[in-house]
């Protein structure tokens, strides 16, 4: 199994690093390491963050560390996580993708299924995500039948089986963030919109099984689970 990691210092600046967000990044490597060491882990960085990794002896953490020139008319202020669905457009294979502050503390092969997406859990997003009523998301040139619902998938984990469906949501995806991004959108909601409410929408449009790894829905309105 390929298992991605990604990390892109949007400022380009070295205060963009944070010691507690890049140990808690070695310690998600490291901890899927230990109980699958038979797969095949991959870091995607840029040339900055690389020259970090090199200098304090860390890039020996996974089996691969790709520098990946991350160019992209999106805002990434707003579109932090763009980079993630840019590696994904780029997938030819079977594929798990993890925030850098996921950690999974057991060996987890026996969830994954070759034709089941696996996420972190479901959002219920009613009164937080923009719905097909909000006037930037009405301008998309994607118009979705049936509408828009406010349901989304937490990815912080995300297991992707199908390579063809990821390409297509992630090509997606970053269409819609570079409408957004054109349209010079105020938050970053419009980011989660673009990124798990998609794909939600795509699994269910393309009848694509799924399943949450926590059994309880994520309720915005009432920021509880």
């Amino acid at each position: 199994m390929k298992v991605i990691w990604v990390y892109e210092n949007i400022s380009k600046k070295k205060e963009h690093y944070s010691q507690f967000n890049l140990l808690v990044m070695f310690a998600s490597v490291s901890l899927w390491k230990r109980n699958h060491p038979e797969d095949r882990t991959f870091l995607y960085t840029d040339f900055m963050t690389k020259e970090l990794l090199d200098k304090i002896g860390v890039t020996s953490l996974w089996d691969n560390v790709e520098v990946i020139e991350f160019n992209s008319p999106i805002d990434k202020s707003t579109f932090w996580a763009s980079s993630k669905l840019h590696i994904l457009s780029m997938q030819n294979e079977p594929v798990i993708i993890m925030d850098g502050d996921t950690l999974v503390y057991k060996r987890f092969k026996e969830h994954l299924k070759p034709n089941r997406v696996l996420v972190s859990n479901l959002e219920l997003g009613r009164g937080y995500y923009p719905s097909g009523l909000d006037s930037y998301v009405r301008k998309l040139s994607y118009r979705p039948k049936p509408r828009w619902k406010s349901q989304a998938l937490n990815v912080s984990f995300l297991y992707l089986p199908d390579p063809e469906f990821t390409k297509l949501y992630a090509n997606l995806s970053l269409e819609i963030m570079k409408e957004f991004t054109d349209m010079n959108v105020p938050n970053s909601k419009y980011l989660i919109f673009a990124e798990q409410l998609l794909l939600r929408h795509l699994l269910d449009k393309h009848n694509v099984e799924y399943k949450p790894i926590i059994a309880n829905p994520w309720v915005w309105d009432k920021w509880n689970w």
